[in-house]
């Protein structure tokens, strides 16, 4: 079952990349949101699937981390210019890295604590706690908190958005050659 997981977590990478420079990295990251959010919800309905709904589960948690390493690696390195990219693609792992350290340890002690509801819970508010974060960037640029929703949905759709359209400018978006 584990293998799976790593499988969802590494396997993918190569298309993730291609979706990445297709629709934009912003909207990868928030399609594996979406899929963290799905596989929450598999874990909550487990006990109804067995052994199958968990290993699909765990490997949705992989392929939803992958969406969103990819894409916020792809953001990352559009936003550096190639002497800092190094040490920040460094800092970021450290810090992904570091983090996973700690939310593992600090799972044990949420499980311990609160039960298997009570770690599926707070599994859950991390995807949720993401995407919120994602539409209050997205509001202080763009000024107001409708045109922040107005400006992800643009995103995902992959439609410049207003702002880019007046300064000449496109979305994070690579231009399609058909």
């Amino acid at each position: 079952m584990l293998s799976l997981h790593i499988l969802g977590m590494f396997a993918l990478s190569p298309v993730n990349g291609r979706l990445a420079d297709r629709f934009g990295q912003l909207p990868v990251i928030l399609a594996g949101l979406v899929v963290l959010e799905a596989a929450a919800a598999l874990v909550v309905l487990v006990h109804a699937f067995g052994t199958a709904g968990l290993a699909v589960a765990l490997f949705l948690v992989g392929y939803g981390w992958n969406l969103c390493f990819v894409g916020g690696s792809g953001l990352l390195t559009r936003n550096l210019t190639a002497p800092e990219r190094t040490r920040g693609e460094a800092a970021v792992d450290a810090l992904v890295w570091g983090t996973s350290g700690v939310a593992s340890l600090a799972s044990g002690a949420v499980f311990a604590g609160g039960g298997y509801g009570v770690l599926v819970a707070v599994s859950a508010g991390v995807p949720l706690a993401a995407f919120a974060a994602v539409v209050v960037l997205r509001a202080s640029r763009h000024g107001s908190r409708a045109s922040s929703i107005a400006a992800v949905r643009d995103a995902v759709a992959g439609r410049t958005s207003p702002s880019a359209r007046s300064s000449g400018g496109s979305t994070s978006r690579p231009a399609r050659h058909r």
